[in-house]
């Protein structure tokens, strides 16, 4: 299933660089993120290493000011596991991209 997901994300960025000519525009890029994985480093106990991981990640893609903004892999440790869907939901609300 990830690979699939993976192959579809591959297929639009690939169609979204088609639709914009960089000579036109010299300032598109995109921002990357992956696996923040919140419950990875410390077993579920907390999750401030991925806390802060993600900020710094937000922080420079909210300076950078991207084009848009792509997350792929796995967000939390537990597929359906609601408090790492909260932890993972109240950091990523923190991107501010225009």
């Amino acid at each position: 299933m990830k690979y699939v997901f993976r192959l579809v994300v591959g297929f639009v960025i690939l169609n979204l660089i088609q639709c914009t000519t960089i000579e036109d525009d010299k300032s598109f890029f995109f921002f990357h993120m992956s696996d923040t994985q919140f419950g990875f480093f410390n077993k579920n106990e907390d999750y401030i290493q991925e806390k802060i991981n993600v900020e710094k990640a937000i922080s420079e893609a909210n300076r950078l000011r991207p084009k848009f903004v792509i997350v792929t892999g796995d967000l939390v440790r537990i597929p359906g596991n609601s408090t790492q869907i909260v932890a993972y939901k109240t950091v990523a609300d923190q991107m501010r991209v225009t």
